[in-house]
């Protein structure tokens, strides 16, 4: 079902707690150096002092049955976030925002509002996704500790991990092909984004960030 899956491809907005930075306690990491694992603990604290930013490309959302993709206009604050999907003639899609404890989508001419963007994702479309997880892997940010495999490049910037998220039995693998480079406003950020699951294959090519 098309509005469905319209639906589910804007749950990276909700969510929004970040970990401290703290190096593995095991070998779960096994090819990650301690030089690499420092700067890339150096790379996650600037990441969690980033409070807002805005991200504009396209979202691609692949099931099993369907395969639907959209532009994307994602502008996040510290208390507040808003996206924006729209087909490639700019007409929008869908709206979605997040102000505090009051959420609120616009779709197919009908606005719904509730407590939590998620709760009214799963009311509407029965769809669900790893919406707090997303919101850290969107901007390459992930707790060492919760995941496996991980992956750095040269700048301690994360290549591809694995995490199981409860509810989800199998791991998640996320990948990242590029970042775009650090700024005097912003840290690096990911350029192309690939989250896999047995379910459900979530790709992102992020086009700004700013």
């Amino acid at each position: 079902m098309k509005h469905c899956l319209l639906l589910a491809l804007f749950l990276t907005l909700n969510g929004c707690a970040l970990f401290s930075p703290e190096l593995p306690p095991d070998s779960t990491h096994v090819n990650v150096t301690s030089e690499l694992m420092s700067k890339y603990v150096a790379h996650r604290h600037a990441l969690n002092k980033l409070e807002q930013w805005h991200a504009s490309g396209k979202i691609a959302i692949i099931t099993p049955d369907d395969r639907q993709s959209t532009r994307m206009n994602w502008a996040h604050h510290s208390t507040h976030s808003k996206l924006i999907l729209s087909n490639m003639l700019g007409v929008t899609l869908l709206e979605a925002e997040q102000s505090g404890a009051i959420a609120r989508i616009k779709a197919d001419g009908q606005e719904h509002t509730g407590s939590s963007l998620a709760t009214l994702v799963w009311q509407l479309s029965g769809f669900k996704m790893p919406i707090s997880a997303m919101t850290q892997w969107l901007t390459g940010n992930a707790e060492p500790n919760h995941i496996s495999n991980m992956s750095l490049d040269a700048n301690g910037h994360l290549l591809g991990f694995n995490q199981t998220l409860e509810g989800w039995g199998d791991e998640w693998k996320v990948t990242y092909n590029a970042y775009y480079p650090e700024s005097k406003s912003m840290p690096a950020l990911p350029s192309t984004i690939t989250l896999k699951h047995p379910e459900l294959t979530i790709k992102l090519v992020i086009h700004q960030w700013r």
